[in-house]
């Protein structure tokens, strides 16, 4: 098994690495403010995973990122990562819901720490009631011009 899928040193189980985790939480500001119910956000977990691998392997390589790249570019996240975003997808639905329940316990620990730039609704959401705040619901956070649309 991959070490980054699992906390170094702290063998609690896959998908629970560090970065992976912070990575998930990201994705889980958006996959929370879904309206449509589709189970456990494998999807999410799988690209989460898979960009770690990514990042590590360039790193790995010496490769550094250069933010002024331009987006979608040679070096951008392509088709050619699909096979391990499937593997981990296969990975992911092979999770108990137990396992599913310490991943989210595990993304829960970083939700009020992770970037707001890009998170979704939800985020924004969360952080409102962490500072006493009431929440307006999540469907009134989201417009018909928001740049960032949750697919189904």
């Amino acid at each position: 098994m991959h070490s980054f899928l699992r906390l170094q040193g702290q063998h609690l189980g896959r998908f629970r690495g560090l970065l992976v985790v912070k990575n998930f939480t990201f994705h889980l500001t958006w996959a929370l403010s879904s309206s449509n119910d589709s189970g456990h956000p494998r999807g999410a977990l799988a690209l989460s995973t898979a960009a770690v691998e990514r990042a590590l392997t360039m790193w790995k390589a010496g490769d550094t990122p250069n933010h002024k790249s331009v987006r979608n570019g040679e070096a951008s996240f392509s088709e050619e990562w699909a096979p391990n975003v499937a593997k981990f997808f296969g990975l992911a639905g092979d999770l108990k819901l137990l396992k599913w329940d310490e991943v989210f316990s595990a993304a829960e620990t970083h939700l009020l720490t992770i970037p707001k730039a890009g998170a979704g609704p939800e985020l924004k959401k969360l952080l409102k009631e962490a500072n006493g705040v009431k929440a307006a619901p999540v469907a009134a956070m989201v417009g018909d011009d928001d740049p960032f649309i949750v697919s189904d």
